[in-house]
């Protein structure tokens, strides 16, 4: 089977367009969650808020590594089907080079859930919210607790 030049770009530029997808989605979570809250965490259910959108934050990170994964495993394929191992590497470095600034982009955003304020100090909220802080640092598909 060899590949044609009609359908070499549709793995990468699926990827491209499902990771733009998330990405975008993951903003616009994070910049409600901070418009709502005004970047202050005032009660149990604004740090709720904040809890869900670190689940969403961490679910979609998982994806974004299995969706990358897949474009591998499809780029691998195409490859033994007669695609030149160059092309697939094109394809794997625009995927890279066109996601890496929507995800610095997203990280951006993120540290500004990162940042919110308790206020007024409650010593509950900030020790939950310190446990969710570093529990998102660590490889999860979202939070225990």
């Amino acid at each position: 089977m060899e590949v044609t030049m009609e359908y070499y770009r549709i793995p990468a530029w699926s990827a491209i367009i499902i990771a733009a997808l998330m990405h975008l989605y993951n903003i616009a979570k994070s910049r409600g969650l901070t418009q709502q809250t005004r970047g202050i965490i005032r009660s149990s259910r604004d740090l709720q808020l904040v809890r869900e959108f670190i689940n969403l934050s961490m679910q979609l990170a998982i994806y974004y590594i299995a969706m990358s994964l897949l474009l591998l495993a499809v780029l691998a394929y195409l490859v033994m089907g007669g695609l030149s191992f160059a092309t697939a590497m094109g394809q794997l470095f625009l995927f890279g080079i066109i996601t890496l600034p929507m995800g610095l982009i997203g990280k951006h955003f993120e540290d500004q859930v990162r940042r919110m304020e308790i206020q007024p100090p409650d010593p509950a909220l900030q020790e939950t919210y310190a446990r969710y802080l570093a529990q998102w640092k660590e490889p999860r598909f979202k939070l225990p607790d």
